[in-house]
């Protein structure tokens, strides 16, 4: 089977017929909680996967339409079979990044005028933090929603922003909920308010969150 580029970027998903294996290493954006594939060609057989996001883990499925043998693996430090895993049905349960960006959803400006909202350049993770670069316009505030997959009692801004981008302010806000009341278990989002001061033209900023 030829993979299109979604199913090896977005799902990281990668088939080796000769061993009958899966493998996923999915990236999926923060705001999906679920998500299914179909009828993939593992050599003659048909397998179906499903992507559930619960808590702090991404569960993935794999169930073969016919009786044979498969794998099923990940290259995510961490990510292990479940017990309830059987010849026909893998279950592996992924665990997701501390935090993430949910990417804002991005509407095309009217026909003649200019382009205002903020525009996420890139995202850097290392261990208890995570980078952000961000540009918008001059004298424009952006909000932005990051999923705690977990608690993170102690996430705050570096305190060095302001000092490197004079004018400028980054605080973390009210938490904004994504799909209802936050769980004990499982912090919820946040929400991080960036301002950039008055100006010409567009201003690009790089700030980083640390637990």
């Amino acid at each position: 089977m030829v993979l299109t580029p979604t199913l090896r970027g977005l799902f990281g998903i990668n088939l080796d017929a000769a061993t009958n294996t899966i493998t996923v290493n999915p990236h999926l954006p923060a705001s999906w909680t679920h998500a299914e594939i179909k009828n993939i060609r593992l050599g003659d057989h048909a397998v179906n996967l499903t992507f559930i996001r619960d808590k702090g883990m991404l569960s993935v499925g794999a169930t073969a339409e016919s009786a044979t043998q498969f794998t099923l693996r990940s290259d995510v430090p961490g990510a292990r079979l479940s017990k309830h895993s059987v010849k026909q049905v893998q279950l592996l349960e992924i665990p997701l990044p501390p935090l993430e960006l949910v990417l804002p959803l991005h509407q095309l400006p009217s026909p003649g005028s200019r382009p205002i909202q903020p525009k996420i350049l890139s995202t850097q993770y290392s261990p208890g933090k995570l980078i952000t670069t961000i540009s918008a316009p001059a004298d424009s505030t952006a909000e932005l929603a990051f999923q705690k997959n977990g608690n993170l009692p102690n996430l705050r801004v570096s305190d060095d922003f302001s000092a490197r981008n004079p004018g400028a302010k980054a605080q973390i806000t009210a938490r904004v909920t994504l799909d209802g009341p936050p769980d004990p278990r499982h912090d919820g989002p946040e929400s991080v308010e960036i301002y950039f001061p008055q100006g010409q033209g567009w201003q690009t900023f790089e700030f980083t969150l640390t637990w």
